[in-house]
């Protein structure tokens, strides 16, 4: 069976992580809530899945109660895989390290163009906001911009906290909490946040 986003959805953002318990379901659940009620104006659907999944965990007690702190829900989370179809009808595909990248692309060579880690798509396209709605602009911006502006070191990776203590776990939610919000302006043509 093919994911694909609803029909009224034209563009889905995936994020990636390992076990899809902890990053990746956090980070795109703060892009939701950034997004908020433009979501369906920008016709942006956004999913997570993990490259090494066993298949309807739960989000982490740890995660879950950063994300209620934050306004969000991930009760209901269940981890689930990477596909190649979840991939091959993305939109984008932004992953939290360049290891998960890396991956991806190995097994799908051809989604070179639209997936990035969260920093480097941040590194490449803060500055150039697209008209709202059109991600695919920024996408092919940030592929465009890639080779000629990769810094020797740019830290690109967020790390994973799995077995750390919660002030580890806070550390990465901040890290996300930054990186959503200028994905968000990214994808609402400079909108987010609300002036």
């Amino acid at each position: 069976m093919i994911d694909r986003p609803s029909p009224s959805v034209a563009q889905a953002v995936v994020l990636v992580c390992t076990a899809n318990v902890i990053r990746s379901p956090l980070a795109a659940a703060m892009l939701e809530q950034r997004l908020g009620d433009n979501v369906p104006r920008f016709e942006v659907v956004i999913k997570s899945a993990g490259l090494v999944v066993e298949p309807g965990r739960q989000a982490t007690p740890g995660v879950q109660t950063i994300a209620r702190r934050m306004g969000m829900d991930l009760s209901g989370h269940l981890s689930r895989p990477v596909t190649p179809d979840l991939v091959a009808n993305a939109q984008m595909v932004l992953t939290m390290t360049e290891a998960h990248r890396s991956s991806v692309l190995r097994r799908q060579p051809a989604a070179l163009s639209r997936t990035f880690t969260l920093a480097e798509f941040v590194r490449l396209s803060v500055d150039r906001p697209t008209e709202v709605g059109q991600l695919s602009t920024a996408v092919d911006f940030a592929h465009r911009a890639r080779p000629r502006t990769v810094p020797a070191d740019s830290p690109e990776d967020v790390p994973d906290p799995v077995g750390l203590p919660m002030e580890d776990l806070e550390s990465v939610a901040r890290q996300l909490d930054r990186l959503t919000i200028a994905i968000a302006g990214v994808i609402t043509g400079g909108r987010y946040p609300p002036a």
